[in-house]
């Protein structure tokens, strides 16, 4: 017969070590310093010709990317939320509306005239 399992005994990963709780607001300060710095990545073979899309169409939304590379929901915009904190596209506009692309940077030079 298989034992049963310990519902007391869980095995959970390991988290970071929380410091006491008279330092935790230092803590949480230089955890946020840390995460700050640090470029989002985003490991999807569409990101290249998403941003090129959006760039063309200067605009850029969730359906617009669901629609012309037929992809689901969470994909898409999961690509447009990378686009935006790195500054390829401005942030929501709190419309339905698609979102501003950002002037951009080419060898050196902007897109502004």
């Amino acid at each position: 017969p298989q034992p049963r399992p310990n519902p007391q005994l869980k095995e959970e990963p390991a988290a970071t070590p929380k410091p006491p709780p008279s330092q935790q607001p230092l803590w949480e300060a230089l955890q946020a310093e840390e995460t700050e710095d640090d470029v989002p990545e985003l490991d999807d073979e569409l990101l290249p010709e998403a941003i090129a899309l959006v760039r063309k169409l200067n605009k850029a939304s969730t359906s617009l990317l669901q629609r012309r590379f037929r992809i689901g929901y969470t994909r898409a915009a999961r690509i447009v939320d990378y686009m935006a904190e790195v500054g390829i596209i401005g942030p929501p506009t709190g419309t339905s509306k698609a979102r501003e692309v950002l002037p951009w940077q080419d060898d050196g030079e902007t897109n502004e005239t």
